[in-house]
């Protein structure tokens, strides 16, 4: 704790009480929501909010909190649960619509075969470009919030979560639609979806690019080595050389380096 940190403020504290009003109630997952998207709430405890005690505040401290407040958990019990996994549930990204304004709406899909309530993820953009509008997909439910916020630089950091720990409909297709102005390509990261236990699952980084709508060009590199990616933005292989970057791979539109390219 800093020097300077009371320590009676955190001699006595309850899992889930993240604003420190001595009990759990609906505010508390609002505050870790706000402290998860850097909006820096007050009062908030760190050590309450850090429900599984992980040394971090995250999506899953939200999940946990929530099912405290329905009754599901008492305090003590929600401390005890699996650690963050790496998961085989994928995410894809691609432009469903382009206008002739700059402006863009990308649709985030999730295939899964875990249920989950909730999630997080990291969006950096780039230069000059804004996320204007984020929005759920009907795979979620009436008690789905979502919310973003700019958390430093270009970053902004996506959150939803239900109130009633309902899960997400179904288990494949579109969940998060994203409306952004501007040039460029995004890197998701740090992307973690919960059980509506608490458990914590990190899935795929990727890129998502913004002006794949319509390929209909072929390019070629230069001779420099070059990374390939789908065009849900997932690396597919490394520091190869465009000469032979596509051999082998199933038909379809690729990026090999900054260049467009198909597979026929």
């Amino acid at each position: 704790l800093p020097a300077d940190m009371d320590l009676a403020f955190y001699a006595y504290y309850i899992p889930g009480d993240a604003n420190h009003d001595h009990r759990v109630s609906i505010a508390d997952p609002v505050v870790a929501s706000s402290y998860i998207l850097a909006r820096n709430p007050d009062p908030f405890h760190f050590l309450s909010a850090d429900v599984n005690e992980d040394k971090a505040v995250s999506v899953s401290d939200v999940v946990l909190t929530g099912n405290i407040v329905l009754g599901r958990y008492q305090p003590e019990q929600a401390r005890m649960l699996a650690p963050r996994m790496r998961d085989l549930d994928m995410m894809s990204a691609e432009v469903v619509e382009s206008r002739a304004d700059g402006t863009h709406t990308i649709a985030i899909a999730l295939d899964n075969n875990t249920d989950y309530t909730a999630f997080q993820a990291d969006l950096q953009l780039p230069q000059g470009m804004k996320i204007t509008d984020a929005r759920l997909s009907d795979r979620a439910g009436r008690s789905h919030s979502v919310a973003m916020n700019q958390i430093g630089g270009n970053t902004v950091r996506v959150l939803s979560y239900a109130s009633d720990n309902a899960v997400f409909a179904g288990n494949c297709g579109d969940l998060l639609l994203l409306d952004v102005k501007g040039r460029g390509n995004i890197e998701m990261t740090n992307a973690l979806f919960c059980e509506p236990n608490g458990c914590e699952h990190e899935l795929n980084e990727m890129t998502i690019f913004t002006e794949l709508s319509g390929i209909n060009d072929i390019t070629v590199g230069d001779n420099a080595p070059v990374n390939v990616y789908n065009t849900a933005g997932q690396l597919i292989r490394t520091n190869v050389d465009p000469a032979t970057a596509t051999q082998g791979l199933t038909p379809g539109f690729y990026i090999v380096g900054d260049k467009k390219v198909v597979v026929k």
